[in-house]
């Protein structure tokens, strides 16, 4: 199977490295690995999707940023997944979600019976419930997120449902980073926490 990532390029390198090499290794094996990593330390600054397969054949195209931006409004819908599948690896466009996006509009994806947030279409979820950093259990099914994996083991983010209603939500994924939604989603998400999200993710970039 082929391995697909989208990814932001800084002058110090890949951002979340590891957690992408890893994506890739997961679905395609050592060789797409290596010719990962072989293009992790060439590629230059900006927005690329990748596409690698068992044999090590890479292809990349550059993309224009990504679709979040800081202060995005939202809306929820249904998940498109069924409860318990866990976390998926992340497709090639089109994707399972593409029907589910709006220009302009983040979609949080929540469980059947609305409850919880699972995902948005475009990124994964975190918030903050009071004491700490808290992502959705590890059996909720969503894209098995590089962003996700990185700053959840540096925040010692701890598993835990995160309510439909809550208005202390942010967005991470590779290319954005640190999403901030319009009011009420992240107005309770504590200023100091979203800067130290945000340069964390900065300092994961390399090369190798």
């Amino acid at each position: 199977m082929s391995a697909y990532t989208a990814l932001r390029v800084t002058s110090a390198g890949v951002v979340f490295f590891a957690e992408h090499a890893a994506r890739v290794s997961r679905s395609a094996g050592a060789a797409a690995e290596r010719a990962f990593r072989d293009f992790a330390a060439r590629v230059e600054p900006g927005c690329w999707a990748v596409s690698v397969d068992p044999s090590g054949g890479l292809s990349a195209r550059p993309l224009p940023g990504s679709r979040l931006f800081d202060g995005m409004p939202a809306r929820s819908a249904l998940s498109p997944w069924l409860p318990g599948a866990g976390p998926v690896e992340k497709a090639p466009p089109p994707g399972p979600y593409a029907a589910l996006r709006e220009n302009g509009v983040s979609v949080l994806l929540t469980s059947p019976d609305g409850g919880e947030i699972w995902e948005s279409c475009s990124a994964a979820t975190l918030a903050f419930d009071g004491r700490g950093l808290i992502h959705p259990p590890d059996d909720r099914p969503r894209v098995r997120s590089t962003a996700e994996a990185y700053l959840r083991a540096r925040f010692a983010a701890r598993a835990a449902p995160i309510p439909a209603d809550s208005r202390a939500l942010v967005l991470v994924n590779a290319v954005k980073g640190v999403c901030e939604l319009a009011a009420p989603r992240s107005q309770d998400f504590p200023p100091a926490l979203l800067a130290e999200l945000r340069a964390t993710v900065e300092a994961s970039a390399r090369r190798a």
